[in-house]
């Protein structure tokens, strides 16, 4: 009996628990790794760096910093997932695994496109978008860009991305080991040509 009243209120706890989390107010920036289509379904799995808390059904405006602040849609949350387990809720979640809806504007997400809920400042924008360049092209890829990610690559979006691969090189140098570092700034030729002029004016300006 002792053992049954325990269980009985272990599930009340975690019931109010959920409720709590239903009555949190979500607020969430997640700045766009990577996406996949799921197989031949209609949907798209993103992966991401979730700032806040985000919960099934939240609704989410896109946008790409690299090209304008303004939302160009919405996203629905259909599913979402710490890598590990599927999930109803999750905060701050380092890579956070959300699947939508595949449609136009999903169509138009790209590495480092960032979605957020209303009440994200643009300030907050700026920080998940270039940590999701750095995340991908730097972190992940190590340098090496697709075609398709050239093609989607805005002219911001390049420099962006070569600032971060110049700070990298220019931090760890002080520690002795440029030259391996550098290699990921030499990797990147087709950005280095897009964008030589702007990119040096930024390194100048450091």
């Amino acid at each position: 009996m002792a053992w049954f009243n325990f269980g009985k209120k272990k599930e009340k706890i975690e019931s109010a628990t959920e409720v709590v989390k239903e009555k949190i107010e979500t607020s969430a920036c997640l700045g766009v790794f990577d996406f996949f289509a799921l197989g031949k379904s209609d949907q798209l799995l993103i992966l991401g760096r979730l700032k806040g808390n985000l919960k099934l059904g939240d609704r989410l405006q896109v946008c790409n910093p690299g090209e304008s602040f303004e939302s160009f849609g919405e996203l629905t949350v259909e599913k979402l997932s710490n890598g590990k387990e599927d999930s109803n809720f999750l905060t701050d979640e380092p890579l956070a695994h959300i699947v939508v809806a595949a449609s136009e504007v999903a169509g138009r997400l790209k590495k480092g496109s960032v979605l957020y809920t209303s009440k994200i400042d643009e300030r907050q924008l700026l920080s998940s978008y270039t940590d999701a360049l750095y995340t991908s092209f730097v972190e992940m890829q190590n340098g090496d860009m697709s075609n398709e990610d050239y093609l989607r690559a805005s002219l911001e979006d390049s420099v962006e991305i070569c600032v971060c691969s110049y700070g990298i090189v220019e931090r760890i140098d002080k520690m002795g080991v440029k030259k391996n570092i550098k290699k990921i700034w030499l990797k990147l030729p087709t950005l280095r040509k897009l964008s030589e002029i702007s990119c040096l004016k930024q390194m100048r300006s450091m």
